[in-house]
């Protein structure tokens, strides 16, 4: 029950001290002494949304995460899709009290858009609150959109978000962004960071892209954006969660669920936590439903030329 919210929590005591005055990259009262606040300035104003609700905006949160999610799957492939809530690191995060989820979902929101606007550059420039979970996506989609009539707009929502966000922690503490760079530069000796593809565990990693690539799947952007994300836990894996889908009847799907919920129960002292995140990554191809699957005979005939 200790680690139940545990970074949210984090979170609302960093608020706190920035309320205060004080500096919150430093010494939080009320919280682990080993856990630090590490995202940047432009979090902090709309986190203060969540202190403002006390314990009811923890609930709040977490609810919203898992039910926007909920309804993105169901537009995306029907009720069969809410397996895909079974994915084992979706409860690491809600246990950690993480928001990734809910700034994945917003970048997912704005890669299903058929026009983007000014709002979709808000979604972003909110996103970018946690830049090693949106960084990559975020690119992607620029480029993507670098010839779009509707760049201009969606350029100008994530100047005028960036801006909204950034300005309330730059009054109030004016040498807020050293202090955050500076708590960054420290963050990795204060806390486990890892990555699939650090240590000596990158053959893994290179297997569940082989295998990734074989079975045909288009959602590259978010697997090498889970596979490329340091974190200090294995809920880094939900920044594949747009890309992911699983069917219960489908064995191979089945698996890869029951593999996931599996190396969340195995302790970080017994499997490394670049390995587990390797791992993860060869459980998401099995929820995708494995091997591509054999041409049939029809396939394979070939059609008299007219």
């Amino acid at each position: 029950m200790t680690t139940f919210g545990s970074d949210w929590w984090v979170m609302m005591a960093a608020v706190a001290a920035w309320v205060a005055g004080q500096n919150p990259y430093g010494q939080l009262e009320g919280v682990w002494s080993e856990i630090r606040f590490a995202y940047p300035p432009t979090a902090l104003p709309w986190m203060y949304l969540g202190w403002v609700l006390g314990p009811a905006g923890f609930v709040i949160w977490t609810a919203g995460q898992i039910g926007v999610w909920a309804i993105l799957l169901l537009r995306e492939g029907g009720k069969r899709r809410l397996a895909t809530l079974l994915w084992g690191p979706i409860w690491i995060h809600i246990l950690l009290g993480q928001v990734t989820l809910g700034l994945t979902l917003a970048l997912w929101i704005v890669m299903r858009q058929t026009r983007r606007s000014w709002v979709s550059g808000l979604l972003l420039a909110w996103a970018m609150t946690k830049p090693q979970a949106a960084l990559l996506p975020v690119l992607w989609l620029l480029w993507q959109e670098r010839q779009s009539p509707d760049r201009t707009r969606l350029w100008a929502g994530m100047l005028i978000g960036t801006l909204a966000l950034a300005l309330p922690a730059t009054i109030v503490h004016p040498t807020i962004w050293q202090d955050w760079i500076s708590s960054v530069l420290l963050y990795s000796q204060r806390d486990m960071v890892a990555a699939a593809w650090l240590g000596w565990y990158w053959p893994i990693l290179l297997l569940a892209g082989l295998l990734w690539y074989w079975s045909g799947n288009k959602s590259w952007i978010w697997w090498l954006n889970a596979a490329m994300i340091p974190g200090p836990a294995i809920y880094s894996m939900i920044a594949l969660t747009p890309g992911l889908h699983a069917d219960l009847r489908n064995l191979w799907s089945l698996l890869g669920l029951i593999t996931s919920i599996l190396l969340i129960t195995i302790p970080l002292t017994t499997m490394p936590l670049a390995l587990s995140m390797g791992l993860h990554l060869l459980a998401a191809w099995a929820m995708m439903g494995g091997p591509p699957p054999r041409a049939t005979k029809a396939n394979l005939s070939i059609q008299p030329d007219t």
